[in-house]
């Protein structure tokens, strides 16, 4: 029977016949030519600010075509105000995976002015990148117009974007006043299409400022920051100076004769340890600016062990540098803390560029086909209470028509344990027919694997493969989610090259919607939020601020009452 059943997957893989993909070259988000707040997308647009009374005024002048936004801002330092807008009327997810770069035309009216543009999916992931990264915006904006670039690979890491939402202008950098303009927002692409670097990316500093990709905390570290002759300055630099992306972390440092500087970071944001021992190496790109600098990382577990090794022969040209993680003794790479650099190491001062921090395995490199089908587990991060059921995806985004698909989907068995799988919609869209089988299911071991064909013809769009359904257990911590022994399958039976995406699954004793933490979601956390109602701050600055968008409305409410236990 098992004979059969491969020799019928093979036969329907030959069966294939292939489709082309065709995406629109540009599209445009706002033009500003009505003179009216909305895009053209049929998204509302608006102004916003850190308590509610310093939002930007808004005019519409002559532009670089047409008409222009202008956003005149002054704020205290320190704070922030900006410019929000949505993709559609229903604030519902748009498809941005067809195209490489967001666009636009931007002035200052004295020059030097600077702003973050965030983009939020409908998970509320968002990430914010800095304009100082791009070329030609290293000072801010100039008088004169100029085209700010920013490949949409950037974002890709933390948003999907597939679903996004939101696109957001934010000020919350000197100068804290200031006159911006806005002209011509458009989706394109025309720079190569690029896919993200395997692997689990720590930072890949291509945003300009912390958080990381992870979500935690990260900055400089100097034992006497009040005194002393050590010191080191934090900086990131642009796409010029980059391995990849739009941006690196910079390290200017001077220990001292015997002193140490450094640099921490968290691998999450509530600072808890995060479980990585389905990776081999701990991998980053490194130069320096004069070369012979060096460095330890240290790796630290939420129990507060340490563990070094050293980063020495730094030239000044980029170099990988892979770190065996079985070379931290030690520390436990079930619950790791913290990722973090220290500069106690001769020469005594020097500079650093750090980039692409990530978690790899043996053979995941930073590098991947531009023509990659991605293979993603959905959603990529999420929060469950021990004995809670759910599911996650595993899904596909195509380069090419695929047939069939095979995988399995590994996770940690002290925390997860799967119930059951079930096949999506990928391989049976446009009313095909498809074989999927669940090879196997191995809760001891932490893994279950699946196969998938479809019967004549090929898949060209993304979709769910298949939809697992799991039990949390009764230990908390953070399990990754990994894809292990992929093989998507083209037209002729040949494989396809695949780019994999992990997901991460955290099991904590209460929900967010649990806003009291009292076990249960009740009329109690619904009058809590209502006593915040109104209130506007940085995302997940209250527990009250459930879906974590920065603002305290019936968004919060509705995640109540979509959980609700009474």
């Amino acid at each position: 029977m098992r004979s059969a059943k491969a020799a019928a997957l093979v036969a329907a893989v030959l069966l294939l016949s292939a489709i082309t993909v065709v995406h629109a070259a540009e599209v445009v988000y706002d033009d500003f030519n009505d003179e009216a707040l909305g895009t053209n997308l049929g998204g509302a647009a608006g102004t916003m600010s850190y308590d509610g009374n310093h939002d930007p005024q808004v005019n519409f002048v002559q532009g670089y075509e047409g008409k222009a936004l202008a956003l005149a801002y002054n704020i205290p330092t320190g704070q922030w105000c900006g410019y929000w807008s949505f993709f559609r009327s229903d604030e519902g997810g748009y498809d941005l995976r067809g195209y490489t770069d967001l666009q636009m035309w931007v002035r200052g009216a004295s020059g030097g002015e600077t702003f973050k543009v965030e983009m939020k999916d409908t998970s509320n992931k968002y990430r914010a990148i800095y304009i100082t990264l791009a070329g030609g915006f290293e000072n801010g904006a100039g008088t004169s117009w100029r085209k700010l670039v920013i490949p949409l690979y950037n974002f890709a890491p933390i948003v999907d974007l597939g679903n996004v939402k939101q696109m957001n202008v934010v000020f919350d950098r000197a100068p804290w006043q200031g006159t911006v303009y806005l002209d011509k927002i458009v989706f394109t692409t025309d720079s190569p299409a690029r896919s993200t670097p395997a692997g689990l990316i720590v930072d890949d500093y291509n945003d300009g400022s912390g958080p990381n990709n992870l979500g935690g905390g990260c900055g400089s570290m100097d034992p006497f920051p009040d005194g002393g002759t050590e010191w080191i300055i934090e900086n990131y630099a642009g796409e010029d100076e980059a391995y990849e992306g739009l941006g690196c972390l910079k390290l200017t440092y001077n220990r001292g004769s015997s002193s140490w500087v450094g640099y921490w970071s968290f691998l999450r944001e509530d600072q808890q340890g995060m479980d990585v021992s389905g990776y081999r190496y701990l991998s980053m790109y490194v130069r320096g600016a004069s070369g012979g600098e060096a460095f330890r990382v240290e790796l630290k577990d939420s129990s507060g062990k340490t563990s070094k090794q050293n980063i020495t022969g730094i030239t000044t040209s980029w170099q990988e540098f892979r770190l065996d993680l079985s070379g931290f003794s030690g520390v436990s790479l079930n619950s790791l803390a913290m990722v973090n650099f220290i500069m106690d190491l001769s020469p005594n001062s020097g500079t650093v560029f750090i980039d692409l921090l990530r978690f790899v395995r043996d053979n995941e490199n930073a590098v991947q086909p531009t023509e990659n089908t991605i293979v993603r587990i959905l959603p990529e991060n999420r929060e469950v209470r021990p004995r809670e059921n759910f599911t996650v995806e595993i899904a596909v985004e195509p380069a090419a028509g695929v047939a069939g698909v095979q995988c399995t989907l590994r996770f940690n068995p002290q925390l997860l344990a799967v119930l059951d799988v079930q096949e999506g919609n990928f391989l049976k869209q446009g009313g095909a027919q498809s074989f999927f089988q669940v090879i196997s299911v191995d809760n001891a071991a932490g893994r279950v694997e699946m196969v998938g064909v479809r019967i004549n013809g090929t898949a060209t769009s993304g979709g769910t493969f298949a939809v697992v359904r799991m039990v949390a257990k009764e230990n908390q911590g953070t399990s990754q989610l990994w894809l292990e022994n992929v093989v998507v399958g083209g037209e002729n039976g040949q494989e396809l090259p695949v780019s994999l995406r992990t997901a991460s699954v955290s099991v904590v004793s209460y929900a967010p919607w649990d806003v009291n933490t009292d076990g249960k979601v009740d009329m109690q956390d619904l009058l809590a939020v209502i006593a915040r109602w109104g209130q506007i701050g940085a995302p997940g600055w209250i527990a009250e601020d459930i879906n974590r968008d920065g603002k305290i409305n019936v968004l919060d409410l509705i995640l109540i009452g979509q959980h609700w236990t009474g």
